[in-house]
């Protein structure tokens, strides 16, 4: 069966595959746990035996420390040194190992007896999930074996980042497929898009965008200094490997601020730029449109109750429901009069047809108050899960006057383009603002008659029925009838123009752009990590949502402290913050040796702390020098000095004019070598100095990929033989 495909420009994107039968993902979704459950023994059996080696190692050195406390081994003080580096030995994530590995075990275990109960769906929703679990577990026997052959630190350094970078607890919400720029931050999300813009070659524009997002969110200077490298050697050097589409000015500046080392918002320009490309090129419809956001949905779905997130990690995960998500969702609804549910489906996730037509019969009847709107709601999934639902081109006065994002949206363009109508929106947000014992009977009265005299409906029912009471209390709900009769109105009169405006879209509303290059600012100076979780702190996570600094975890509703579920999720977080901590550890401990310009840096500073000085001092001395005795104790210097001027032979910088120095002998031909010898002196002081400007632009162009450490090599060689 050939896939379903559909084209754009000259490329063409999968639509739909081939796909597993139920039986298939029943199979394969049994098959894998039972793969996990096999490994998962491995590994216990393997804890078992390396707690025994410790314990052996342990009884070998006491046995050791005592035999070698005395005599005279030639290599005593060898094995008590080692003795003293081993005292304590311990594989620090070998609990941390063992507890995953019980919790993995259990949940794997349990599996069985709800495989036994799971829908046709639900084998599909666990085959897409089958690594969320047992991820954190091998991330950590892969550190575990590492650490026991140190062997290939700097690549798992990079697969740590990689795994690590956002965390690897994954919610269960549909929230995070609101919007195009919420999947593009979410880790699961743009993995799944990347696949999905690999089918028509345009998959390094998100992973520059995600690199570049996570980048910001690095706090440890060991660790933006590294990727800060990888990002920009990967994606905007030119001729690497992913290089992108930037304008000359994006590039140029990005490769003038690495060259310096100015970190701070390195990508940001850059990353935005992608971004409204992205957009431009209207990856998220195409994506939608994929088989890729169907197997996304897949991996976001919840298998049961317990992996439901609470309102506080809803909170945690921040995600913007903007303007334009709201009117998407209103103009599905509309044709069908269902529009009074836009929140209900917005706030579930229910953004995009795909979504609406998995929504179950239990959330339609918590949408749903009577058995008319079940029935309705039930035959839009139906037409939805057909793929058959129709979208209204218009938002209708129903949809801005029952649903507040729009509503609220609808009025900021009335306010910003009609001036006629100060009065009534001024009463409007009166009404909506101020609280019941802050207002007077006077200022309601007062604003309201301004109001519907602004609008020509002094007439109106609700302001006649507002003048007849007689206090604040029996004001409020007449006020209410006001504030709608007033909006109202109002869509009666512009309701044409701001469906055409399209106001609601971001762009409508941006203000103009602030150059990021002028509000950069340096690098702060970051301690370094002292408590867990330090290492990143992304501005919105899509995994372990932190609150005030503190991680949360995704703990289900009503769950019961204790619970087998609980637990799992509380040995994924410990997973998590002892894998960013051995990030942390890697980053400080490998990172400086592989840096080409560290040798340079570290020449630079000989010159400037040790070479420099002397010279100062030493031409200070020889202008003191009176006798011939005292000049005798300078000559093996100034023999050395002479060698190391022909040492650096081309890199003297000759003054036009030698200089005349003020000396306090009187012997004439005492007073000419000291004259000459400070005269050389001031040469190698000039040349010293070029060559520090050399080595600091060899520095700038590694940095920049214009050159390497070769071309430079053997000049920097012949320095450290000379110092």
């Amino acid at each position: 069966m050939l896939p379903k495909v559909f084209e754009k420009g000259s490329r063409l994107l999968k639509v739909d595959t081939e796909t597993p039968i139920t039986s298939d993902y029943k199979q394969l979704s049994e098959s894998h746990r039972k793969s996990v459950i096999s490994i998962l023994s491995e590994m216990k059996n393997l804890v078992g035996k390396l707690k025994e080696s410790i314990n052996c190692i342990q009884l070998i050195n006491n046995e050791l420390a005592t035999m070698y406390s005395s005599g005279s081994s030639i290599i005593q003080v060898e094995v008590k040194s080692f003795i003293d580096s081993t005292e304590g030995l311990s594989m620090k994530s070998l609990p941390m190992l063992e507890n995953e590995i019980e919790c993995c075990e259990t949940y794997y275990k349990d599996l069985s007896k709800k495989f036994s109960h799971y829908r046709s769906n639900n084998y599909q929703d666990y085959y897409e999930q089958r690594f969320d679990v047992i991820d954190p577990c091998i991330l950590l026997y892969m550190k575990l074996v590492i650490g026991l052959t140190g062997e290939k630190i700097g690549s798992f350094k990079k697969l740590l980042y990689d795994a690590v970078q956002d965390g690897l607890s994954i919610p269960k919400s549909y929230t995070l497929l609101a919007s195009f720029k919420s999947i593009c931050e979410n880790r699961v999300g743009s993995l799944y898009l990347e696949k999905c813009l690999t089918d028509i070659g345009e998959e390094r524009n998100i992973q520059f965008f995600r690199q570049a997002m996570l980048y910001n969110n690095i706090t440890s200077p060991d660790v933006k200094e590294w990727v800060a490298k990888d990002v920009y050697e990967t994606f905007i050097c030119t001729g690497s490997s992913k290089e992108l589409q930037l304008s000359q000015s994006i590039k140029k500046d990005i490769t003038n601020n690495y060259a310096e080392a100015k970190y701070e918002n390195l990508f940001n320009e850059a990353k935005n730029d992608i971004f409204e490309l992205m957009e431009r090129k209207e990856f998220f419809d195409l994506f939608k449109q994929s088989s890729y956001f169907k197997d996304l949905t897949h991996r976001l779905t919840a298998l049961d109750d317990k992996q439901l997130l609470s309102k506080d990690i809803e909170m945690a995960l921040k995600i913007s429901m903007n303007d334009e998500i709201y009117v998407d969702v209103a103009k599905y609804l509309i044709p069908y009069n269902l529009v009074g549910f836009t929140d209900e489906f917005v706030t579930c996730g229910y953004t995009a047809p795909t979504l609406m037509g998995i929504i179950s019969d239990k959330e339609i009847q918590r949408f749903a108050t009577n058995s008319a709107d079940v029935k309705r709601l039930q035959e839009f999934c139906q037409l939805a899960q057909k793929s058959m639902i129709e979208k209204s081109k218009t938002l209708t006065k129903e949809a801005i006057t029952k649903v507040r994002s729009i509503q609220n949206n609808f009025i900021k363009y009335v306010e910003s383009n009609n001036e006629n109508v100060k009065n009534t929106l001024s009463f409007i947000e009166y009404i909506q603002t101020t609280p019941e014992d802050k207002m007077t009977i006077s200022q309601i009265l007062s604003r309201s008659e301004m109001a519907f005299i602004e609008l020509k409906a002094k007439h109106h029912v609700a302001y006649r029925l507002l003048k007849k009471c007689d206090s604040v209390q029996e004001m409020q709900p007449i006020l209410i009838q006001c504030q709608n009769a007033l909006i109202s109105i109002l869509v009666d009169e512009h309701l044409e123009e701001y469906n055409k405006s399209l106001f609601w879209k971001p762009q409508f509303k941006k203000t103009s752009k602030r150059s990021e290059r002028s509000s950069r600012s340096k690098m702060s100076k970051t301690p370094d990590l002292v408590q867990l979780n330090t290492s990143f702190s992304p501005s919105r996570r899509a995994f372990t949502p932190r609150v005030d600094g503190m991680e949360v975890l995704p703990s289900p509703r009503n769950l019961e402290e204790g619970s087998k579920r609980g637990k799992l999720l509380a040995c994924i977080s410990q997973s998590e913050n002892d894998l960013r901590l051995t990030l942390e550890y890697y980053s400080r401990t490998f990172n400086q040796p592989e840096k080409q310009e560290n040798k340079i840096e570290e020449i630079s500073e000989f010159i400037k702390n040790n070479i420099q000085p002397k010279l100062t001092l030493m031409k200070e001395n020889l202008c003191s020098i009176k006798s011939n005795e005292e000049y005798d104790k300078y000559k093996p210097t100034i023999e050395m000095l002479d060698n190391y001027i022909s040492f650096i032979g081309d890199e003297i910088i000759y003054p036009q004019k030698p200089k005349t120095f003020i000396v306090k002998t009187n012997d004439l031909t005492l007073k000419d070598n000291l004259i000459n010898n400070l005269n050389k002196l001031d040469i190698i002081e000039v040349s010293l100095n070029c060559i520090l400007q050399k080595l600091s632009s060899l520095a700038t162009n590694l940095r920049k990929g214009t050159t390497t450490i070769m071309k430079y090599a053997n000049m920097i060689q012949h320095f450290s033989m000379s110092f």
